[in-house]
């Protein structure tokens, strides 16, 4: 008699039972809401509703809900849900199929038994697909209860003698489960010892018949030896009985045969190497890993595991996870903090990850985590890595780096024993692992199958008398494999010597045939932790098969006790590989989809969960989290992976989410290109082009193929792609806007500067109305270098500062510093020497932060020596350069061709035009020289000739006249140096135009320059007083700006000479400023400069009196 007043019927049926009878069937959702509670348990709001409603807003699904729970207490008139917080039911009402959980987890099979039927039948829940697939496990965990419970009782009665009691539940369970094969052994039996052989024999036939009429497969050899038995009316064995094996046949006491290999271990241990032990499964590495580790001191164990292959950094991140602690988290560095929080986010949810995923990026997480790794293990410690077969590729190559640094540490660092099997490690791993033995850093060792003598002392270590006189077919079937062996022994103990040895086929096949045994809930955990691989535990496995976590408690340690399971992974991969074999099509795929929704749950890494739904042919489950582990891969710097996982969510959306499909293709060609693969490139973008729907997605291809053709160097067929997607009406601000920075990028490579430049002005002004972002940035940076080679200098300087700011705001560090330099240059330029050095410095002061690695030390430095010699600093900056160019001759620099080229100009002003005009032909020579400062260089080289009186200085500023880039910097620069060879009437003329150019291009260094030089042609004119206005207020403008195309001092002492001649009052003052400049720019100089530098002023009287021998000191 049931307690409660209420009782629904779940099995069977969907029946409603209360004081007053029957209120019939249910409607389908509420039913199905009584049994999720009766064996969930207090369930949320939310959790409900989206398994009852799941196409429906969550608002709209938790009003269904609400109507749901009163019409139930309307029709009921009593509270069978608790709605209170979390929903579960009341003490009123009791299901049948609570009640079938609980007496078959407490042993009450009989009664048990007799609760059966289909859960729920007749009724259809396709349109809640979380929910079905619940039921779908439910109904499966409910079959296998009642069979589980048939057979038990069947043995339990069958054990006592009442073989009719026996036979009628068996007879129940063969009803259920026509192919079982435990039940027609059973019924065979019964049927012999009560007597009725030939209907023993005849059930075998029966049998037979329904295997191979069903499955195409014959008997197990056990149901054939059996009926041999009777046959020959021999004694039968008695049922089998499940208990756990010896301890010795689950791990053998000593390690036998390995003598030899563990001495040369110790021999590569104090050389300080590496080792590396290889074999076939079940040879015995691991023991022998584990033992000899373990004799050295402390052993930190990592590993791969089946299913690490797939997930980007799976092995890396659990290793991390294994030997994290508060105390090693304080003891890291905030960089290295930072960089694992790419890989193992949850325990490092305060800190941000860097930016950036270049090669550079990489290595320092490379180093961050071998950082983290030795914060654990130091060289008291040894690292045992089993399994590196199953590693992923991303962690693979952090172990690599790891190895290298620990070697190159020496004795500081811990040493590691890796193992692996040979045949299954990529032919590049491989490689990489010869390079290290080669190097003398690692030595490799192949464990072979041991002999038979050998095998026989293993035998006898096992110290198992029921075994004794089977040690010689153990030996000869096993090969000389320990685990073989072992398997073979747990089969005759298990097994109480049932069958014969000879019919074992193979290792796979003795292990398999131990997995038959496994009671059938120890199977189903078994299966459920397979398909669960790197992530088993019985947490998990217990969600999969909708089990009471006690219960399956129960079952992992009775799989421990078996030698199947060891605590949260399989005792061996065969073992592992064998269950996988013997699982069902259909049961796969619903261990996967159950898998898959309960790592989803705990937020398992998503190329998990998603090749989990891949695998179970739910694609549309799949698609979004292949999409998502996209995403995580590419944030750890696996762009190869990255690019996998987009190709597979692509695929996964064709027939779901044809949008979805479009932007993973996007993604899939961006990254395709980061990775330089042409071929793939090209094959994604094809792909993109089909998938494109409508004049935005088609607008956005065009783009892709525009930065395709740009990264090959192909301008004209850029600038075709750009303007094939403006031409669409896609209606994007956004994609307009990066289509006309691609136009400009195609228009500047092919040098059509002004159409570059106005593409990327309506580019950048797009921008700006969609507000701050990093591409805002960068185009705006390259507006400004464009406008640079334009010789636009005042925009240019006004851009280069609103990409700064630009890139400050979005935190872009290294493109801020790359920009500040920028704008140094182009101040420089411009003749604003003193802004151009405080722009250098503020950019010297971002490299502190930054990874030594992404510098370019050497042209930051030749930047703000550029800048210190136009101030007349002339020390400081010839001590810069040479720092420069050591520094660019030690990196293999190929920019030191162009530093050689400023370093010129600066021993131009220092007086040297021999070693300067020396150093420019070397810099010519050179194919490194980029083209647009070849001109330049020529210039220069014409300048330095010109301070020598050489005669061929004409022809050298034709020829610099003739070069491209014909930059307005290089052409004022040069009609300055013309000027100076031309007649006085001829210099006025040349030197207005360069004044009005000069005032065109914002070049205030040369307009400087050029109206010093004006002044003495007027002057040479007989034009005193035009040309004394123009020399003092050349004077005037020289106090706020340095000149371009003549040195400092020289220009200050034309000017002073002019204005003595000119008899002007501002001539002392002038002549004053120019003798403070030269000394204050010659302080600190070697001697032979100084002396060179000052013979070329009115000051070489003071040097050849002594009067200036203080100069000589050095700063």
């Amino acid at each position: 008699m049931l307690s409660a007043p209420w009782s629904f019927q779940a099995l069977g049926d969907a029946r409603l039972t209360g004081p007053e009878g029957s209120l019939g069937r249910l409607e389908r959702k509420t039913a199905a809401l009584l049994v999720y509670l009766a064996l969930e348990g207090p369930t949320s709001r939310a959790r409900l509703a989206s398994l009852l409603w799941p196409e429906s807003p969550e608002s709209v699904a938790r009003n269904n809900l609400v109507h749901l729970l009163r019409r139930l207490r309307r029709a009921t008139a009593a509270d069978l849900v608790d709605t209170q917080d979390l929903i579960s039911l009341t003490d009123a009402l009791e299901v049948d199929v609570q009640r079938a959980c609980v007496l078959y987890a407490q042993g009450e099979y009989a009664e048990r038994a007799q609760l059966e039927g289909p859960l729920l039948p007749g009724l259809d829940y396709d349109d809640c697909p979380d929910l079905e697939d619940w039921l779908y496990a439910t109904r499966e965990r409910l079959e296998a209860q009642l069979l589980e419970s048939l057979r038990r009782e069947g043995a339990r009665l069958e054990a006592r003698g009442d073989y009719a009691g026996a036979t009628r539940w068996n007879e129940r369970l063969l009803q259920h489960d026509p192919l079982s094969e435990d039940g027609h052994r059973r019924r065979m039996r019964l049927l012999y010892l009560e007597g009725d052989r030939s209907g023993a024999l005849r059930a075998f036939e029966v049998c037979r018949e329904r295997l191979q009429r069903e499955l195409g497969v014959g008997p197990h050899p056990e149901t054939e030896a059996l009926a041999r038995q009777i046959e020959a009316s021999g004694p039968l064995n008695a049922p089998k009985k499940s208990t756990a094996l010896p301890l010795t046949a689950l791990r053998p006491p000593l390690l036998i045969g390995r003598e030899e290999i563990w001495a040369r271990m110790e021999q590569a241990w104090t050389a300080g190497q590496h080792i590396y032990l290889s074999g076939e499964p079940g040879v015995g590495k691991t023991r022998l890993a584990t033992d000899f580790a373990a004799s050295r001191g402390e052993v930190l164990r990592l590993g791969g595991r089946p299913g690490d292959a797939g997930v980007p950094y799976a092995t890396l991140a659990r290793a991390l996870r294994s030997v994290w602690t508060p105390a090693l988290q304080r003891e890291l560095p905030s960089w290295v903090r930072q960089e694992l929080a790419r890989i193992v986010p949850e325990l490092l949810s305060d800190e941000t990850p860097p930016i950036g995923l270049g090669e550079t990026e990489r290595r320092r997480l490379f180093e961050a985590a071998a950082r983290a790794l030795r914060g654990v293990a130091g060289p008291t410690h040894t690292l045992l890595i089993d399994d590196l077969h199953y590693f992923d590729p991303a962690s693979w190559e952090q172990l690599m780096y790891t190895l290298s640094e620990f070697s190159s540490s020496g004795p500081a660092a811990p040493r590691c024993v890796l193992c692996y099997r040979e045949a299954e490690l990529p032919a590049a791993w491989m490689q990489q692992i010869r390079q290290q033995l080669g190097a003398y850093e690692a030595q490799h060792f192949v464990i072979d199958p041991l002999p038979p003598a050998t095998m026989s002392k293993l035998i006898d270590s096992l110290e198992l008398s029921e075994i004794a006189d089977r040690s010689g077919d153990l030996i000869t079937l096993s090969g000389g494999n320990p685990f073989y062996l072992l398997e073979n022994v747990r089969h005759l103990l298990e097994a109480e010597r049932d069958v014969a040895l000879g019919e074992v086929g193979g290792l796979g096949s003795v292990v398999e045939r131990r997995l038959r045994r496994l009671s059938a809930p120890a199977l189903q955990v078994a299966r459920a932790a397979a398909v669960l691989g790197s992530d088993a535990c019985p947490e998990f496995a217990a969600e999969v098969l909708g089990l009471p976590l006690l219960d399956l408690s129960l079952i992992w340690q009775e799989l421990e006790g078996y030698g199947v399971l060891q605590r949260d992974r399989f005792a061996h991969d065969l073992i592992l590989e064998a269950v996988m074999r013997g699982l069902p099509d259909s049961m796969r795929t619903l261990l996967q989809r159950a898998a898959a929704r309960v790592l989803e749950r705990h937020q398992a890494p998503a190329a998990r969960v998603g090749q989990l739904w891949e695998q179970a042919g739910d694609l549309t489950r799949a698609a979004p989290k292949l999409r998502e582990a996209a995403r995580v891969a590419e944030a750890a710097l696996r762009l190869h992976e990255a690019a996998e996982f987009c190709a597979r969510a692509a695929e996964a959306y064709r027939e779901c989410d044809p949008d979805a499909r479009y932007e993973a293709l996007e993604r899939l060609v961006v990254l395709r290109g980061s990775l330089n693969d042409h071929e793939l490139h090209q094959q994604a973008l094809r792909a993109l082009f089909e998938a494109a729907r409508g004049p935005r997605q088609q607008a956005g291809a065009w783009l892709l193929q525009n930065e395709y053709h740009l990264s090959l160097g192909q301008a004209r067929q850029a600038e075709e792609a750009a303007r094939q997607g403006s031409a669409l009406p896609h209606g994007s601000t956004t994609l307009e806007a990066n289509l006309k920075a691609g136009l400009g990028a195609a228009l500047w490579l092919q040098g059509r500067l002004e159409e570059a430049a106005g593409a990327l002005r309506e580019a950048v002004s797009q921008l700006e109305e969609l507000g701050e972002s990093q591409d805002l940035a960068a185009n705006t940076a390259n507006l400004a270098v464009i406008l640079d080679h334009l010789g636009h200098y005042p925009e240019a300087a006004a851009r280069h500062r609103q990409a700064c700011l630009l890139l400050e705001q979005v935190g872009d560090r290294f493109g801020l510093l790359v920009e500040r330099y920028n704008l140094a240059i182009s101040l420089l330029e411009a003749g604003q020497a003193r802004a151009a050095l405080e722009a250098a410095e503020a950019a010297g002061t971002l490299e502190d932060g930054l990874d030594a690695a992404m510098l370019n030390p050497a042209r930051g430095r030749v930047t703000r020596a550029r800048a210190l010699a136009a101030l007349g600093r002339y020390a400081p900056a010839l001590n810069a350069f040479e720092q420069a160019l050591a520094l660019a001759e030690t990196a293999d620099d190929r920019q030191i061709s162009a530093y050689r080229v400023y370093y010129a100009e600066l021993l131009l002003d220092l007086a040297q035009p021999q070693r300067a005009t020396a150093l420019l032909a070397e810099a010519l020579a050179q194919p490194e020289l980029p083209q647009r400062l070849r001109p330049r260089a020529r210039v220069s080289m014409a300048r330095g000739q010109l301070e020598q009186g050489a005669t061929e200085t004409r022809a050298s500023l034709e020829r610099a006249a003739a070069e491209e880039p014909r930059t307005p910097f290089n052409r004022l620069t040069l009609e300055l140096l013309q000027a100076r060879l031309d007649s006085p009437e001829q210099a006025l003329l040349r030197l207005e135009q360069t004044l009005e150019a000069a005032r065109h291009h914002g070049l205030e260094g040369h307009l400087r320059s050029a109206a010093v030089l004006r002044a003495r042609a007027l002057r040479e004119l007989g034009r005193t007083d035009e040309a004394r206005a123009c020399a003092r207020m050349a004077r005037t403008e020289l106090l706020r700006c340095e000149p371009q195309g003549l040195s400092g001092w020289a220009l200050r002492w034309m000017l002073a000479e002019l204005l003595e001649s000119l008899e002007d009052d501002a001539a002392e003052p002038a002549r004053q400023d120019a003798r403070a400049w030269t000394l204050e720019a010659v302080r600190g100089l070697p001697a032979p400069m100084m002396s060179a530098l000052l013979a070329r002023t009115p000051l070489a009287a003071e040097v050849a009196s002594g009067g200036m021998s203080v100069l000589m000191l050095p700063e």
